[in-house]
């Protein structure tokens, strides 16, 4: 039980809420469900003569123990051992135990997993930290900056000084095209709202920056890497995710020394003529030029 009238909208826009035993009751959007700490709430605003009651899924088991950390909750997930791991390398860890309030955008470990094959091993290399950093910071705005917050704000400057945007697509809460999985989860020093890819910027070259330039990665190994990445995607329907992979990888070979300018020229060609191109037609694009280019290499099709 709360004091006064707390319906859904205005606990879900402050994240929490304090119970009659001063208890913090944590009121998130997790997997599709709104969640009142791990009770999956089945009805809200139920209207009685003397307040609102909202029907949940289990008993709230009450405790006093507060909200941890950014580090403490991604540590206690498991979902996000490859963003620690690159926190500890870009030497962030005290960053995100301090006091300071931050919101972050946290890639998962399938979100990195999306990179082209070998981009997170090189990003984790002492000598990559600045751009390991610039990835990083660029997941990150100043204060605690809640979902209902963002949306109305519609976009956000992120600690690299680069603009995220805002906004509901085909019925999914996104950040610059890429899908928030979930949002406020409310930390002693911030909030952390869960991503599906990893945040880039073309702008200041964050994703051409990524690119891998190990040339042990055949080009052909390349390829055929991005396309068994790339289709399962188009088959969900996430032609956006596809059509970047595709793109990445395109952008990886393009910079190459071991393929020629008329390769290199085609693929670059692919990029122009995706431009203000939708998803759908660029993955299309990208995936001939692909095809194309394993098809020269190899004298086989794909």
């Amino acid at each position: 039980m709360v004091s006064g009238r707390a319906d859904l909208s205005s606990a879900l826009g402050a994240g929490s809420i304090s119970n009659l035993e001063n208890n913090t009751l944590k009121v998130t959007f997790s997997e599709g469900s709104v969640r009142v700490n791990d009770a999956v709430l089945r009805q809200a605003d139920v209207s009685t003569s003397n307040g609102i009651v909202h029907i949940i899924d289990s008993v709230l088991v009450p405790t006093k123990e507060g909200p941890t950390s950014i580090l403490e909750t991604a540590n206690k997930a498991g979902s996000f051992k490859t963003l620690l791991a690159a926190v500890e390398t870009a030497g962030l860890e005290d960053y995100l135990e301090s006091g300071e309030s931050v919101t972050i955008f946290a890639p998962t470990d399938a979100a990195f997993n999306k990179l082209p094959a070998g981009t997170v091993e090189q990003l984790l290399k002492p000598e990559n930290r600045k751009k390991l950093e610039t990835v990083l910071i660029n997941h990150a705005l100043q204060g605690s900056v809640g979902a209902g917050t963002a949306l109305s704000q519609g976009t956000a400057e992120t600690l690299g000084n680069q603009t995220l945007t805002f906004k509901i697509q085909e019925g999914r809460f996104q950040v610059n095209g890429i899908t928030i999985d979930t949002v406020d989860l409310v930390c002693s020093n911030g909030i952390i709202h869960v991503v599906d890819e990893v945040i880039l910027f073309e702008e200041n070259e964050d994703r051409a920056g990524l690119e891998i330039n190990d040339q042990s990665v055949t080009p052909q190994a390349s390829i055929i890497a991005a396309i068994q990445q790339g289709v399962p995607l188009y088959n969900q329907g996430n032609a956006r995710a596809c059509a970047d992979v595709y793109r990445d990888c395109i952008k990886s070979l393009a910079m190459r020394t071991d393929l020629n300018d008329v390769i290199k020229t085609s693929l670059n060609r692919s990029l122009k003529m995706s431009e203000s191109k939708s998803a759908d037609e660029s993955a299309w694009i990208y995936r001939y030029a692909l095809d194309k280019t394993y098809s020269t290499l190899t004298g086989h099709t794909l």
